[in-house]
């Protein structure tokens, strides 16, 4: 494909590949290996993703009833810097929305809806100890569920249906339904905690954040190639050139290739949100 060819390519998926995706900064502390540090992080999901919705019964071991959807590729980073320099990343992992309507005696979860980011491809260190897993886990709140949609969904009571044969909920359903759907903004549901959990060794720590905030729509400046015209295709050219392992067109050096600020560069949000200002757009995370 020649560039031209790309940039029409992109310019006609970009808004809608990247629209749905969410991104935080987050800072904390953790203590693993016994030394107390803070950090900062960037937690970043794909709002959209598609769910596999499963129900639980209630009756077996943990008891519980409710349902979880699972969002695979949901999570699109998870990473922190701590405050001596050491750095753990992870990549492309799973989300899981949980959504327990009862939890009887002996239950692991409360009841409530919770929310894990698991992240996969971890690697780095905290205070000399090699990081293993990365997630996020955001606190129980309130269950966010109605039965009334589903009843009608199923054509029949689902609470009894689902408790007799848990087998006939629809794979496709839709979690809207049941109260699991990955919320664009999972502080308007989340509010009341979150904590980050690493696993090192064979031993796993829950390491406190102290603060968690939506990113706002910042890019760098449009100007990529520091050329003095912008934005241009120009621009994108010489973006798209870096992106793939070529050089600057404009002699020699161009701007910060992580263009939409999220830690990640180079990569296709970069990609997404550039072109998302060069036609017009807000600059998307």
């Amino acid at each position: 494909m020649t560039r031209t060819a790309m940039i029409a390519a992109l310019l006609l998926t970009a808004t809608s590949a990247a629209a749905s995706v969410v991104t935080y900064d987050f800072a904390g502390i953790t203590n693993v290996g016994g030394t107390t540090r803070t950090f900062t992080g960037v937690f970043q999901y794909e709002s959209a993703a598609p769910p596999h919705t499963i129900y639980f019964p209630g009756d077996s071991a943990p008891v519980q009833q409710g349902f979880q959807s699972a969002y695979a590729g949901g999570l699109r980073h998870l990473g922190i810097t701590l405050s001596s320099g050491e750095v753990v990343t992870g990549g492309v992992g799973t989300m899981h929305i949980n959504n327990i309507q009862q939890a009887e005696g002996g239950a692991q979860v409360p009841a409530g809806e919770s929310l894990q980011a698991y992240s996969g491809g971890v690697s780095g260190t905290i205070n000399g100890q090699v990081i293993s897993g990365l997630y996020l886990a955001f606190l129980p709140q309130a269950a966010a569920f109605n039965w009334d949609p589903l009843d009608a969904f199923m054509g029949g009571n689902a609470e009894s249906m689902l408790q007799d044969n848990p087998a006939l909920l629809p794979p496709a359903i839709d979690p809207v339904l049941t109260g699991t759907a990955l919320p664009p903004d999972v502080l308007e549901v989340f509010s009341a905690g979150v904590f980050l959990g690493t696993s090192y060794g064979l031993s796993t720590s829950v390491n406190s954040i102290t603060s968690f905030q939506l990113r706002g729509p910042a890019c760098d400046p449009i100007d990529f190639n520091t050329d003095g015209l912008f934005p241009d295709t120009a621009d994108i050219d010489d973006f798209l050139s870096v992106f793939s392992g070529g050089a600057c067109s404009h002699d020699p050096v161009c701007g910060d290739i992580d263009f939409n600020n999220d830690g990640l560069f180079p990569d296709t949000l970069d990609i997404d949100a550039l072109l998302s200002v060069f036609s017009g757009g807000s600059c998307l995370q």
